[in-house]
């Protein structure tokens, strides 16, 4: 076992234990409630990321042993370079300062900045949204660029030291990890003590939290990340992966941008969510059977059109459920999940299990 890895490891199984305190210190907050079952989830998927990291370089036996030791040992260092700045740099002396002189920010207040949050104009909300679905937009792109690079600099044949799924699955979690570190950071200071906040994190969380669904939970995009990061397994077919990310990245933000700046009719009757719009619902559908006809086309395999049709319908269905009746967990993770799992049980039913 690399000692380098396990100490990766290490950080991931920190965080979920950082989330699984906070969700034990908060367990009777009312606010809480509706978000517990998706945050002990995202527990769970902590620890099991925590595994994966330990096998990162077990892609096709292809990596070398003394490449894949430089490349866990970068992976440390630039995890707790991230740890350093934002905890070390960052939340740690306003902690000591808070301790030091106890009125030091005392007009600061979690409770202060929901209300502010709350009292923004529909337009500002807009604009707030669309930051946060750009972002998740940006997940996807993030994931095809690293995925094509490792293709072309990596192949089965490399000599690098690296077989194309260990450089993929590597630059995966680099980026991954820094997002889980910032953000898991972040949102766990926001909710427990937001005075402790660097100013710079305080005008993150004022542009880019969505008040209405997040205030007392964790942020979406560490959701998204921890959900996709199941499927990147060498055993799991790589078309899983994409349609997974496309549709809790790409779908969710094309629902969610269609139903808030040009829906008018509300699903009445229908659903569990009455402020969401046909519109959107119809938009987010259809985004979902696009793309995954086109992933399916773009990435190599041997599958009828025909096949391909059915499983964008199947997989298509399965967003229109989770967006429609999806409460007892956070469509954040309901998305990755419903259809990562269609389209594994579909390539399994074809015998096409390839990745």
């Amino acid at each position: 076992m690399n000692l380098f890895l396990l100490l990766c490891a290490i950080y991931i199984w920190g965080l979920g234990c950082i989330l699984a305190i906070h969700l034990f210190n908060q367990r009777h907050r009312a606010e809480k409630r509706p978000h517990l079952a998706s945050e002990m989830v995202n527990v769970i998927l902590f620890i099991l990321h925590g595994f994966q990291v330990l096998h990162l370089f077990d892609g096709d036996g292809a990596g070398d042993s003394l490449v894949e030791g430089m490349y866990a040992k970068w992976l440390f260092l630039i995890l707790s370079a991230s740890i350093f700045f934002f905890f070390g740099l960052n939340v740690l002396p306003n902690i000591l300062r808070k301790r030091k002189h106890p009125e030091y920010r005392q007009d600061l207040s979690y409770s202060k900045f929901i209300t502010s949050a709350e009292a923004r104009t529909a337009r500002a909300v807009k604009t707030t949204n669309i930051s946060r679905k750009l972002l998740h937009v940006l997940q996807f792109c993030g994931v095809s660029i690293f995925y094509f690079v490792s293709i072309r600099y990596f192949p089965e044949s490399s000599e690098n030291g690296l077989s194309s799924v260990e450089f993929r699955n590597y630059f995966y979690f680099l980026v991954a990890s820094l997002f889980w570190i910032t953000l898991m950071t972040g949102d766990i200071t926001r909710m427990e003590n937001w005075q402790y906040l660097p100013k710079w994190g305080m005008k993150w969380f004022e542009i880019s939290l969505d008040i209405e669904k997040e205030k007392w939970t964790i942020n979406g995009a560490s959701t998204i990340l921890l959900a996709n990061m199941l499927w990147i397994q060498p055993f799991i077919p790589i078309q899983v992966f994409f349609v997974a990310v496309w549709v809790s990245c790409i779908s969710d933000a094309m629902a969610s941008f269609v139903g808030q700046n040009f829906g008018n009719h509300l699903l009445r009757g229908v659903g569990k969510f009455s402020q969401k719009t046909w519109e959107g619902l119809i938009a987010g559908g259809l985004t979902t059977f696009i793309g995954v006809i086109g992933i399916m086309l773009l990435l190599p395999n041997p599958i009828a059109f025909i096949y391909i049709i059915t499983m964008a319908s199947l997989v298509t269905f399965g967003f229109v459920l989770t967006d429609l009746y999806g409460t007892f967990l956070s469509d954040n993770l309901l998305n990755s999940i419903v259809s990562a799992v269609i389209v594994w049980a579909f390539l399994y039913t074809l015998g096409l299990f390839y990745s």
